[in-house]
């Protein structure tokens, strides 16, 4: 029985109507279907891209694409070539979602998304969404580990949380490549295995203060990409040596500052960044690549509550010429937006 006797009176969203969904069949029928293959009635490609554009129209749960599904029967039927009077349960995705490889429904769900926003601006070749005058930030892909807790609240409470680790395309939102940290492994070791060269050549690839390490920006560099990492207390010697030389400022060295002031909800943010590659050439031996230090300071006035500073310290191997100190500030803001996917 319908939640509601309007739902089955609403269209298509108009923008879902310019979507390729064949495009979308097509990449998906590359991946392999682990479900047994006697009693499957409905295809693993199509399934995909249900949910894809359920997605689009808005769902954000398997229930509501269930639900979007179900009320536009008729169209999907017309789109896919089908006659389908019963379309798929809550547990028909389920199952087949736990039957294939996540690594690679991933890659073609970024390549798909893609192609489909490169054929939105006119340029049947993903490749050269990457030549618009954005180029920079569209080529920004932010790295990061979350745990996912009360997914499966049902069971033993004692279960661990699943934890994931994913590459997230910071303009776009797609989410690049993702696999969850097994046990006995952590980020740094899961990191290792997920930076192909594919995944690195032409991107800034930005991560937190646990993956400032050696390997991680000799691979980078070596690929073809370019890194952007915060220093903490995990690399005690060089964030020492970093707040050494920003407190120096009658130091004769390049300095390059940007000054910026956001406002909202009540609060003022000042963040002055400023950059310089004068230890360049010293810090070289041990950080491949290096081009850039940064110090980035964020004073945060809040009205009735203290003022409060943070400063963060960082290293990059894009040089002055790829991104001046606004650019370094925007780039380090933009990370944290992986926090909220």
């Amino acid at each position: 029985m319908d939640s509601t006797t309007l739902m089955a009176q609403v269209e298509c969203q108009p923008h879902l109507k310019d979507v390729n969904a064949h495009s979308l069949y097509a990449s998906f029928q590359q991946i392999h279907d682990g479900r047994c293959k006697r009693g499957i009635r409905y295809p693993l490609a199509l399934l995909l891209s249900l949910i894809v554009l359920a997605k689009l129209a808005g769902m954000d749960n398997m229930n509501g694409v269930v639900e979007w599904v179900r009320h536009q029967s008729s169209w999907l039927n017309a789109l896919f070539g089908t006659s389908y009077h019963r379309w798929l349960c809550f547990s028909t995705y389920v199952y087949a979602l736990g039957k294939l490889d996540p690594q690679v429904a991933s890659f073609l769900l970024s390549s798909a998304l893609l192609r489909l926003q490169a054929e939105h601006h006119g340029q049947p070749d993903p490749s050269l969404c990457k030549r618009r005058p954005d180029e920079h930030s569209h080529k920004h892909i932010a790295f990061d580990g979350k745990a996912l807790r009360g997914t499966y609240g049902h069971h033993d409470p004692k279960q661990p949380s699943v934890h994931l680790c994913a590459f997230y395309e910071v303009q776009t939102g797609i989410v690049l490549a993702q696999r969850d940290v097994k046990e006995k492994e952590n980020e740094i070791s899961a990191l290792k295995e997920m930076l192909t060269p594919g995944l690195i050549k032409g991107r800034i690839l930005s991560a937190d203060a646990m993956h400032t390490q050696r390997f991680f920006c000799q691979q980078v560099t070596h690929g073809g990409g370019a890194y952007l990492l915060t220093i903490k207390d995990n690399q005690p010697t060089l964030r020492e040596e970093l707040k050494l030389f920003f407190d120096d400022h009658a130091a004769d060295v390049r300095w390059h500052i940007h000054r910026d002031v956001s406002s909202g909800h009540g609060r003022m943010d000042v963040r002055i960044t400023t950059t310089s590659p004068d230890l360049r050439d010293y810090l070289a031996r041990q950080w491949c690549g290096i081009e850039q230090v940064f110090c980035i300071e964020r004073t945060c006035i809040q009205q009735g509550k203290p003022t409060s500073v943070e400063v963060h310290y960082g290293i990059t191997s894009l040089t002055p010429r790829q991104a001046d100190a606004q650019r370094i500030g925007a780039l380090h803001r933009a990370h944290w937006a992986i926090e909220i996917v």
